[in-house]
């Protein structure tokens, strides 16, 4: 850092340098054994770090009112880095379309019941909301078979 407390490019390379090595590290500590998992984990680790990093500017993007699907892309980009971060995003429209009510349109739907499992405090489980909105989603012609596997994947309400 800079004498005038400036952030220069050589000290901001180390920082995203050692945070990135870390979820790399995280990750080989986790699967110690299993190196082919380790490197999937720590690409995982490090991709989901990069969009908390960035989270700002995909908020941005979303257009507002945002269609279904970035509605969906938006609440699962959310709640997947948080899987592995475990930090939520922090910004307004992130507080209010999470913390707000559940979309009308199945799929969104999906992920925002998602967000709501994995933030659950209360011990409730949204699993069975979650496959109601599956199999209403088996009756959209676009996406019946994004639903489908979905079902097929997830655990049975």
């Amino acid at each position: 850092m800079h004498r005038s407390g400036e952030l220069d490019a050589g000290d901001l390379l180390i920082r995203v340098i050692a945070l990135h090595a870390a979820q790399v590290r995280i990750a080989a500590d986790t699967f110690p054994a299993e190196p082919a998992l380790a490197e999937q984990y720590g690409a995982q680790r490090q991709a989901h770090t990069w969009i908390w990093l960035n989270w700002e500017a995909i908020e941005a993007s979303l257009p507002e009112p945002p269609e279904a699907d970035r509605l969906a892309l938006f609440l699962a980009l959310g709640w997947t880095q948080y899987t592995t971060t475990g930090r939520w995003p922090t910004g307004e429209r992130w507080r209010r379309i999470a913390g707000g009510p559940a979309p009308e349109h199945w799929w969104p739907r999906v992920h925002w019941l998602l967000c709501r499992q994995f933030a659950a405090d209360d011990g409730a489980s949204r699993w069975p909301e979650v496959w109601a909105a599956l199999v209403e989603g088996e009756a959209d012609a676009e996406l019946a078979g994004v639903a489908a596997r979905l079902r097929a994947w997830l655990p049975e309400a």
